[in-house]
């Protein structure tokens, strides 16, 4: 629930590593249309997107206690740390919405649900990724027991997939070559794991969800 964008220097290493597109001035637009930041306004923030976030009330002495030590030990108070300077001491920023948590279903899903061409299906296990040629058209999946096909109806359709769990190790191994400062077998090991979800007969147990 807490919300953070991250550093903006991390997004510029990835820039440098060769993620194009990833850079922090590439990504703020993304974040400006997913919000409606409550705080005051900045060009940094954005104001009529789905994801209501706030600042954390802060209404208890220990709130206070905790900026003022800081300021005592020579930390700045950052403001808006997804707005401007990170470093110092913050009230905490949250995706809520009249009191209750602003999930992604929350801020998007629920609001399309009576689109008619939504079709929400839980209890799906999607058992194969259909491709032409790396290009996803739809999936093979298991609904109450009988194997069903979902297709994109339109040319541009989009169809998500799930990866399977058998993965996650390929996930850990990423993680931990990065940890060990191996950028060699961390792009090796991205790559493979990239080439596998591509290719791969097998996705998810999570709920699933079609697009038509």
């Amino acid at each position: 629930m807490v919300w953070v964008r991250g550093n903006r220097q991390d997004y510029h290493g990835w820039k440098d590593f060769g993620l194009e597109g990833w850079s922090h001035a590439d990504c703020i637009p993304y974040f400006k249309k997913l919000e409606t930041y409550h705080g005051a306004l900045s060009p940094e923030r954005g104001h009529d997107g789905p994801m209501s976030i706030v600042e954390s009330q802060g209404d208890h002495v220990f709130y206070d206690r905790f900026l003022w030590g800081g300021e005592a030990c020579g930390l700045p108070q950052a403001k808006d740390y997804n707005g401007g300077p990170q470093e110092g001491t913050h009230l905490t920023q949250a995706k809520i919405r009249d009191g209750v948590r602003c999930s992604a279903a929350e801020a998007y899903l629920k609001p399309a649900k009576r689109r008619p061409n939504l079709t929400i299906k839980t209890d799906v296990f999607v058992n194969k990724l259909r491709l032409n040629g790396l290009k996803a058209i739809g999936v093979e999946c298991e609904i109450n027991g009988q194997l069903q096909v979902i297709e994109a109806r339109r040319e541009n359709g989009d169809v998500a997939e799930i990866v399977r769990n058998h993965t996650h190790e390929q996930l850990a191994q990423i993680f931990r070559a990065i940890a060990d400062g191996d950028e060699f077998r961390a792009e090796t090991v991205t790559r493979n794991y990239l080439v596998a979800i591509a290719t791969s007969s097998g996705t998810g147990s999570m709920p699933s969800l079609a697009a038509t």
